[in-house]
């Protein structure tokens, strides 16, 4: 989820299943790190953990400054409880947006166990049904009633219902909304998958905390003891299933992640054999990059790279004050220094500005002294001016400073001369 920062923007991005490639705590840290007053996130997500995009959701609702959302692709499920927290809301023209009822997969446990989960599910509702109601004016009934409905609504249906704000652009090929969904049934299916194999863990220590929290003050707790933990409680089907879902995903932060996972489900099991091929596989996805994916050379890559605008926005303004130094001593050139910097002057233009500003400055002083007779003129008429002999000039400096002193002069005509000859020196 790499972040761009702009002029007065950050572009962050959520591409991918929230809660396994996005997650809470590296989303969160990426929008710490934002300095700029605006962010700009990407959307494209059919969703995944309610409690990573409850995070994420509260996350961007303390965020100060303004939140644009632009759903590239698909916005689903707990991705789409995230895309309540921004202030403007973009989508794509073949996007999709789908909300539902928040679920469980693999629920097991006694009838107090499931009452605990139909509670806290109850509660999430609610938590969903406020957020689009606060988007959409719309009535909880009738929320309520999408979400029933697990409803998917293309651009065009989700802009007069309220959920976004606006359609970037206009599809070239528009795809019917029964294509896309299809399309994403099949990654769904996918997800779904993967997501069933695993224990209901997240859930379980969400109810628990209001079970610790009822409980009667105790001087002696009493010390649980852990359940022994049976070989068999992992098996080959779901390692697959986990490394299918990685590949799938087919990024290294997936692979990773799915190795981790594996080796820490087949930790305990004495007999790891059959699941070697598995590791093996993944591991060789991480160590062997495709023909497609092959690094780009360190050298090519950096001739590549072209200046952001903030980068040349930065060079021209530096190299405006470079040139200035010299000639602003007395402040002189403050105003024009200030508009140029202001603003895009270039530093052509500017170099202009300043050197008609210097020369009319030297004018007005010039004709001071003459009037309080407290100096000569330094001009001569047209016809006492001697021909002038330009010293040899090495340096930067000596091209300033022979200007300057032709400036000095009141020699106006050879000083713009001299300016236009060696423009490209100053």
């Amino acid at each position: 989820m790499p972040s761009f920062e702009l002029i007065d923007k950050t572009e962050l991005y959520i591409t991918g299943d929230i809660g396994f490639v996005i997650t809470a705590k590296r989303f969160c840290e990426e929008l710490r790190a934002v300095k700029t007053p605006n962010i700009l996130v990407h959307i494209d997500s059919i969703g995944g953990s309610t409690f990573d995009g409850i995070t994420i959701y509260n996350a961007l609702t303390d965020y100060k400054g303004k939140k644009t959302a632009i759903i590239d692709g698909v916005c689903m499920s707990a991705a789409s409880y995230i895309l309540m927290a921004f202030d403007e809301i973009i989508a794509k023209p073949n996007s999709l947006i789908m909300i539902h009822n928040p679920l469980v997969e693999a629920v097991s446990g006694n009838a107090a166990d499931l009452t605990k989960v139909v509670s806290t599910l109850t509660e999430l509702n609610k938590m969903y049904i406020n957020a689009y109601c606060a988007r959409t004016n719309k009535s909880p009934e009738e929320i309520k009633s999408f979400m029933d409905n697990e409803t998917t609504f293309t651009a065009d249906e989700a802009l007069a219902a309220h959920f976004i704000d606006r359609i970037d652009g206009v599809a070239k090929q528009p795809i019917s909304k029964a294509s896309l969904t299809s399309a994403l049934n099949v990654r769904y299916a996918a997800y779904a998958k993967t997501f069933k194999t695993q224990p209901l863990k997240i859930m379980t220590d969400l109810t628990n905390i209001k079970a610790e929290a009822d409980k009667p003050i105790d001087d002696k707790p009493v010390e649980t003891p852990a359940e022994p933990i049976k070989e068999e409680s992992f098996t080959v089907e779901q390692a697959q299933a986990i490394a299918d879902e990685a590949k799938i995903i087919n990024t290294q932060e997936a692979f990773n992640l799915a190795i981790q996972q594996i080796t820490d489900a087949i930790k305990d099991i004495e007999d790891k054999t059959a699941f070697q091929p598995i590791l093996d596989e993944l591991n060789a996805l991480i160590v062997t990059p495709k023909v497609e994916d092959k690094p780009v050379e360190p050298e090519a890559k950096a001739e590549a790279k072209q200046p952001s605008a903030y980068d040349n926005e930065v060079a021209r303004k530096n190299a405006i004050m470079s040139f200035a130094t010299d000639l602003n001593k007395d402040g002189s050139l403050n105003d024009v220094l200030i508009s140029a910097l202001s603003s895009d002057m270039s530093l052509d233009d500017f170099k202009t500005a300043a050197c008609k500003k210097l020369a009319i400055a030297k004018s007005k002083t010039n004709f001071r002294a003459m009037l309080s007779a407290s100096a000569k003129p330094l001009s001569l008429s047209t016809n006492e001016q001697p021909a002038s002999t330009q010293p040899t000039l090495k340096r930067k400096s000596d091209y300033i400073s022979y200007y300057k002193d032709l400036v000095a002069s009141n020699k106006q005509d050879e000083a713009t001369a001299f300016y236009k000859k060696y423009k490209n020196i100053f």
